[in-house]
């Protein structure tokens, strides 16, 4: 190739020949992307042993009633078991859940813990609606969400004290 002809390569690509640019475009695009991370995933699916998914389940489940279960036994709480999410959403007995979580992380604390909790308000569409209730996520260690709802029913009882 001589350098004269370069411009009209580029020029061919630019303007003058849009299929071939599309072309090579799909091509591209076909050739040259990697696998997303859901079609990964999906591939892998079908290479874990059912067990992993029962156990799986079962520690959600066991959870899930761990939380559910905590939050009962909180004065004034009110919960209702979730159909199928990996989180609860609780009405606490205070005013506001997002000024309630704000003394929580900057006043409160049992033996330098403290909890931390998704605001209920931000969930709805609806304006003054879940403007006390919180969501909590259920993914942490038994161990760990029993500590949360100690730490919770605590929070509650000293912030309604002030």
């Amino acid at each position: 190739m001589k350098p004269s002809d370069a411009p009209q390569i580029r020029n061919e690509f630019r303007i003058g020949r849009p299929t071939k640019l599309s072309a090579l475009l799909k091509f591209c695009q076909s050739r040259l992307s990697v696998a997303t991370i859901d079609q990964i995933g999906a591939a892998a699916l079908y290479t874990v042993d059912p067990a992993f998914f029962r156990q799986s389940k079962e520690e959600y489940r066991r959870r899930r009633d761990t939380v559910i279960s905590k939050l009962r036994q909180i004065p004034g709480v009110v919960v209702e078991e979730p159909m199928g999410a990996f989180y609860v959403m609780a009405a606490l007995p205070v005013d506001d859940a997002d000024t309630f979580q704000k003394w929580l992380l900057e006043e409160f604390d049992d033996n330098g813990d403290t909890v931390m909790f998704a605001p209920g308000k931000a969930m709805y569409a609806t304006p003054g609606k879940g403007i006390n209730e919180i969501r909590i996520a259920y993914i942490l260690k038994r161990e760990d969400l029993i500590r949360a709802c100690q730490l919770l029913a605590l929070g509650i009882k000293k912030y309604n004290a002030r």
